[in-house]
């Protein structure tokens, strides 16, 4: 699971908290960052593929 969440965030999906740290204050949703509901199914498409589901 936790490379699972690091090749997400690396792939450029992450929380705004994230993304702040990352591009600054002026982020955009969707273009910087997803909604925590959004970067969860994130990480369950992607762990789903790792585990070949």
């Amino acid at each position: 699971m936790e490379q699972v969440c690091i090749e997400t965030v690396e792939g450029g999906k992450m929380t705004k908290g994230l993304a702040v740290c990352i591009h600054g204050n002026k982020v955009e949703h969707r273009r910087d960052y997803l909604y925590t509901e959004e970067f969860l199914e994130a990480l369950d498409e992607n762990l789903k593929k790792k585990l070949g589901q």
